[in-house]
């Protein structure tokens, strides 16, 4: 997580809103009030996890313009500010950064025309993309309008309906990006960031 807000900081991202449940407490006095890393941070606490649907609900807010959201177990070195003129020359709800993978069918395969995202199918079966979410997405306040209480994740939930309405476009990138969802992607990210 300090290694995404530093990341962030170096865009010129300054407010940082943190959803946090299952042993946040570690994360919160860690990361404080983000005054060490030259950002502020405003946490949203769960008593348990929710998923990451009702999370960016709870976070409205704090959203009153173009918001960006970024998965506390992703890594990556992308270009925010390429990205964001992608989202703003478009005038998008929603732009996704994508990247491929060797193996999509573990995560949310997306299909384009041009940038628009024409499908999004979370963890397929049968996949003939290997283009993939990768947990960072731009937003408009307006995207918080689609989101229902029983929503549990965007990419089950949420993304699969906006792309039937043309609603997303896809930032595609190259470089490094990095799920951290098991041992060995934990003992990656070790390696890459010591």
């Amino acid at each position: 997580m300090e290694h995404v807000v530093s990341m962030l900081k170096n865009f010129g991202i300054s407010n940082v809103v943190i959803y946090v449940d299952h042993k946040g407490n570690e994360i919160i006095e860690h990361l404080k009030d983000g005054n060490k890393l030259g950002v502020n941070i405003k946490y949203l606490i769960g008593d348990k996890p929710r998923g990451r649907a009702l999370p960016l609900k709870l976070a409205r807010p704090y959203f009153n313009k173009t918001f960006l959201v970024y998965y506390g177990d992703t890594l990556s070195k992308i270009d925010i500010n390429d990205m964001a003129r992608l989202h703003r020359d478009n005038r998008a709800l929603a732009t996704l950064a994508l990247t491929t993978v060797s193996n999509p069918k573990r995560y949310g395969v997306v299909k384009l025309r041009g940038n628009r995202i024409i499908d999004f199918i979370e963890k397929p079966k049968e996949t003939g993309s290997h283009l993939v979410s990768c947990g960072i997405f731009l937003a408009e306040p307006e995207l918080l309008k689609y989101i229902s209480k029983d929503m549990y994740s965007p990419e089950t939930d949420l993304f699969p309906k906006l792309s039937k309405k043309n609603l997303l476009l896809g930032y595609p990138y190259e470089g490094l990006w990095l799920n951290i969802n098991d041992k060995l992607a934990l003992q990656q990210a070790r390696n890459l960031w010591s």
